[in-house]
C-alpha cells in the first residue's frame, strides 16, 4: 500500500525541539513574527508597516499577500520599478487600470487602498521605505525574517514525532511538506529516508546531505561499499517534495556585481540567476551538519511561495515549483492512504484545491488518516471530497498519532 505524508504547518508547531519563547507560526501568527524578532532589528518597523497594511484586507494575511503578489506582477516588475516612489504609485492610480487587473470590485478597492498607504509611507520617508517597502524587498525582507526565527526557534534534531512517524514510510512512499523549515528534512534523513534518490525527476543542480561516517581523506572508499550505500539509497529513499520552496534551497548567482570603492549597498533589480540545462534557474539543495560551513559563493536564497491565492502563475513562471506540483499530483493519483498531519486545505487556494481534485479523480478505495484538532466534521467531510478518499482514523494531536500508530 503506498502512503503520502503531507505536513502543513501544525506538524512542525507541534515539535518539542523548539524554543517555548518562540513558536512555530500557523498561517495566522506570521504578522506576530515580526514583532517577536530582535529588537535591535528593523523587523519591527516592517511589522508597523505590515500591520498598516492588514487593516485593509481586514486582517487576512493570505489576500494581503495575494494582492502585492499581483501588485508587483502587474505594474511594478513590467516597468522595472524596485523601490517604493510616490511619483510612480501615484501614476498606477491615476492610470485607471487597476480594475482592469483586479476585475473583482472590492479586491480592486483594497488594492487601492494598499497604493494609498505604499504613496503616503513613500513620500513620508523617502530614505528607508523607498529601498525597503515595495513589494518585492518586502517579500525578500519577509523571507529573511521569517527564517531568522525559525532558525532562532529550533533547538535540536531530528523531532522525535516526525521521526517515528517517518520511520514507517517505504520506498514507494511520499512526504509532502508544505513548510519552509527543515524539521521534516533532518528527520527524514535521521529515520534513514533521505536520500539523493528522494529528488529524482525535481531538477536541483546539487544535492548536498551530510556525511554518513567520518572518512580519512586519504582513505580510499571500497567500490563496492559505493555500490551498497547506492542499492540503500534506492531501496530506502522516500520521494520528498517540498511544494512552496525551502528555506535551504538555494540559487546560483550568474553575476556576481561590479566593486564600489564608496561601500554604498547597490538597489536595483533582483540579480541574475543562471540557468540549468534542466530549465529554470539552478536551484541547489543543502541539508548540511547543523553548525557546518558549506561554500556560498554566487549562491543566494531561492524564492519562496508565501500564502498566495494565486499561485498558478507562480508555478508556470519557476521550473523548480512546477516540478514539485507536476510531481505532487502524479503521486497522489498512485497512493493508496494519505496522512494528514497539521494541515488545512479549507481556504480561498481555489487553484491547487482544483489540481488536487482531478488527481486523485476516479481512483476507489483511498483511505485518509487526520492529525489534526479541529474535530468539526465539516474538516474531515471537504478533506475526504477533495481528496476521493474514505474515512479513515482520527487524531487530536501529532503526539497522540506519534503514540498509537507511529510505528504501523
Amino acid at each position: 500500500m503506498a502512503k503520502m505524508v503531507i505536513l502543513g504547518a501544525g506538524a512542525s508547531r507541534a515539535c518539542p525541539n523548539t524554543d517555548p519563547g518562540l513558536p512555530m507560526p500557523l498561517l495566522c501568527d506570521l504578522p506576530a513574527v515580526l514583532t517577536r524578532a530582535n529588537p535591535k532589528t528593523s523587523y519591527h518597523l516592517l511589522a508597523q508597516y505590515l500591520n498598516s497594511l492588514l487593516e485593509k484586507t481586514g486582517g487576512d494575511i493570505e489576500l494581503l499577500l495575494t494582492l502585492l503578489y499581483r501588485l508587483n506582477e502587474s505594474f511594478f516588475l513590467p516597468r522595472r520599478q524596485y523601490t517604493l516612489e510616490a511619483e510612480f504609485i501615484s501614476q498606477i492610480i491615476a492610470s485607471s487600470a487597476l480594475p482592469e487587473v483586479f476585475t473583482n470590485l472590492p479586491d480592486a478597492e483594497m488594492a487601492t487602498a494598499i497604493l494609498e498607504i505604499l504613496r503616503k509611507l513613500a513620500a513620508d520617508n523617502p530614505g528607508a521605505a523607498v529601498t525597503t517597502f515595495s513589494p518585492a524587498n518586502f517579500f525578500n525582507m519577509f523571507q529573511g525574517v521569517l527564517r531568522d526565527y525559525f532558525y532562532a526557534s529550533f533547538q535540536r534534531y531530528p523531532c522525535p514525532l516526525h521521526l517515528r512517524l517517518f520511520q514507517s514510510l517505504g520506498r514507494v512512499d511520499c512526504l509532502v511538506s508544505f513548510n519552509y523549515d527543515e524539521i521534516a528534512d533532518y528527520s527524514l534523513y535521521s529515520a534513514g529516508k533521505l536520500t539523493r534518490r528522494s529528488f529524482e525527476g525535481l531538477g536541483f543542480d546539487e544535492i548536498i546531505l551530510p556525511s554518513r561516517r567520518v572518512v580519512p581523506a586519504a582513505t580510499p572508499v571500497p567500490l563496492g561499499r559505493e555500490l551498497c550505500e547506492l542499492a540503500e539509497d534506492r531501496m530506502n529513499g522516500v520521494k520528498f517534495l517540498k511544494v512552496h520552496g525551502s528555506f535551504n534551497w538555494y540559487g546560483r548567482v550568474n553575476e556576481t556585481g561590479h566593486s564600489r570603492d564608496d561601500w554604498t549597498y547597490p538597489v536595483g533589480s533582483p540579480p541574475l540567476l543562471r540557468q540549468s540545462i534542466k530549465g529554470g534557474p539552478e536551484v541547489r539543495y543543502c541539508l548540511g551538519t547543523p553548525g557546518a560551513t558549506v561554500s556560498c559563493d554566487n549562491w543566494t536564497a531561492s524564492p519562496i511561495i508565501f500564502p498566495f491565492l494565486a499561485k498558478e502563475s507562480i508555478y508556470r513562471a519557476n521550473a523548480m515549483f512546477a516540478r514539485h506540483l507536476v510531481a505532487f499530483q502524479h503521486e497522489l493519483r498512485a497512493v493508496d492512504k494519505i496522512i494528514l498531519v497539521g494541515k488545512s486545505f479549507q481556504n480561498a487556494d481555489r487553484e491547487l484545491n482544483g489540481m488536487i481534485r482531478y488527481a486523485t479523480y476516479g481512483k476507489a478505495n483511498r483511505v485518509l488518516d487526520i492529525v489534526d484538532p479541529n474535530r468539526n466534521p465539516d474538516f474531515e467531510s471537504f478533506h475526504r471530497s477533495l481528496f476521493n478518499a474514505d474515512s479513515g482514523r482520527r487524531y487530536t494531536s501529532f503526539e497522540e498519532y506519534s503514540c498509537l500508530c507511529g510505528t504501523e
